[in-house]
């Protein structure tokens, strides 16, 4: 009886093993196939029916879909591992030349865990594309630096171009490189009039850096901080420079050129924001804002701020004390609106051509915005003068995320003026 029984153990179990066996190798097969859809040529090779950046750049029916780009978790995490990074499956990237629908301000996809990661094979192909050779670049000239690295003025094959090297390259851990390689990957499919132009990267170290077109103004920071060049001109006692309000304080910027910031920075945003998934910038502030010769603004280092935890060490929340919003200072999950919060207070620095929180350190900051639930103030000349543009500041600083408008809205009220 005892060998009968052992006897029918081991045949169900051979059995078992045998359906087991055979139920791995379809999964394999299955999952096979669709990766060879994703690679060769399938519903979501690319955009536009292109796979480089080449073809994107001229064959793409619409720049406002991104496949490649990221979307904060789901998950309440701590500040070095915010926003965890993802890849959309093969069912969810545009098909070449289809009709896309814009995502509408603060909507989410139905599921969290509808991405999966790009294959190999798919990442490397992509890779050789926006490759460049870093003896190709000719160094000139150190222009900033910061989380990131270091910023070198350069030329390309006689381009002028901008260089971001990344710093702590011999010993960075694994995540930081693949988040190297993954915002690469974002950064190459982005084309919008204001936003910092991608050219390449090089990927191998000690050399590993983006390569971004070279605008001439360099940052808003910057330029607050010099006399403007011709046609524009500060207001003083006796030009207004077509200020509404007919009475200005002397040094401001005109009316023109302020309207002009903040679309051109307000319009580069909302395509940021708007993409599926939305691309959040994570450090916006007025350093990060470069100006053309014509004063036409191009949005930097976007998606960059999970590097900068990695280059250091992981300390710090993401982005710079004075312009981050409340629910990042407290490390909370954040979305969209947070950048709003930022684009508030650069506006606020256009108004008043200062330092936002001027004297006070992180930590004094962080008390007055937290706990006495304090903001920039909008010049009074400006809430009297022109206080449809006070009253948007304010609405950008709101401290809950919900009562601040979408970039979206921003540009409406804009408009308006």
């Amino acid at each position: 009886m005892l060998f009968q029984y052992s006897s029918v153990c081991r045949v169900l179990k051979v059995r078992w093993l045998a359906k087991e066996k055979l139920r791995r190798r379809k999964s394999k097969n299955r999952e096979e196939a669709e990766m060879s859809d994703l690679e060769g040529g399938g519903a979501g090779v690319g955009i536009g029916g292109g796979s480089g950046i080449g073809e994107f750049m001229h064959d793409a029916p619409s720049p406002y879909m991104t496949p490649y780009q990221n979307y904060y978790s789901e998950q309440k995490t701590s500040p070095n591992s915010l926003h965890s990074r993802k890849t959309p499956s093969a069912q969810n990237l545009p098909r070449p030349h289809a009709q896309q629908a814009s995502l509408s301000p603060g909507k989410r996809p139905s599921s969290p865990n509808y991405h999966r990661p790009s294959s190999p094979l798919h990442h490397q192909q992509h890779q050789q594309h926006q490759t460049i050779s870093f003896p190709s670049l000719k160094l000139s000239s150190l222009i900033g630096g910061g989380g990131f690295g270091q910023v070198w003025s350069a030329t390309y094959h006689g381009t002028p171009v901008a260089v971001k090297i990344l710093t702590a390259q011999v010993n960075l851990p694994t995540p930081a490189l693949n988040e190297f390689q993954s915002e690469v990957m974002m950064l190459s499919h982005l084309r919008h009039p204001n936003i910092c132009l991608f050219m390449g990267a090089n990927f191998e170290a000690p050399n590993r850096c983006i390569v971004t077109e070279c605008v001439s103004r360099g940052s808003l920071w910057d330029c607050l901080r010099t006399k403007l060049e011709p046609p524009w001109k500060e207001c003083d006692n006796g030009w207004v420079g077509g200020w509404p309000g007919g009475s200005v304080a002397e040094g401001t910027w005109p009316f023109g050129l302020v309207k002009r910031v903040i679309e051109g920075g307000g319009r580069g945003m909302a395509y940021l924001h708007q993409a599926d998934p939305p691309v959040l910038h994570r450090d916006l502030k007025s350093a990060n804002l470069l100006l053309d010769d014509g004063y036409n603004v191009k949005i930097c280092d976007f998606g960059l701020a999970r590097l900068k935890a990695y280059t250091n060490s992981h300390t710090g929340n993401t982005g710079t004390t004075q312009w981050m919003a409340p629910e990042v200072l407290m490390n909370h999950r954040y979305g969209e609106k947070a950048d709003v919060y930022s684009f508030g207070v650069i506006i606020w620095e256009v108004l008043t051509r200062e330092c936002p929180f001027e004297g006070m350190s992180q930590i004094q900051v962080a008390v007055k915005v937290l706990n006495e639930k304090g903001r920039v103030e909008v010049p009074r000349w400006c809430k009297t003068g022109c206080p449809k543009l006070a009253a948007l500041v304010d609405k950008c600083l709101e401290h809950s995320p919900n009562l601040r408008p979408s970039f979206a809205q921003i540009l409406d009220a804009v408009r308006q003026l």
